[in-house]
């Protein structure tokens, strides 16, 4: 997606965020319905949760990556010595 997407982008994104906020209301009705003893059945969340997952996977790869920043381990920072600013 280029610049003049952004719209769009934020629309979708605003509808994802929608959408986890609905199936984490349904996730939490289940746990409190099988804290109580009842009988619960997932399988609709769960099926809900991993087409959210793919759906903000296809955004995610419209987004510029980021760099990485290699942290160093603590031998490697020791080595290193301290860091001025």
């Amino acid at each position: 997606m280029t610049g003049q997407q952004t719209p769009e982008l934020a629309l979708e994104l605003r509808l994802l965020r929608l959408e986890l906020s609905r199936t984490g209301n349904n996730l939490n009705q289940l746990a409190h319905a099988a804290h109580c003893g009842e009988a619960v059945r997932c399988g609709d969340v769960l099926d809900a949760i991993e087409a959210t997952k793919d759906r903000t996977d296809r955004l995610l790869r419209f987004l510029p990556l980021p760099r990485r920043r290699r942290f160093l381990s603590q031998a490697e920072a020791h080595m290193a010595g301290p860091v001025l600013h």
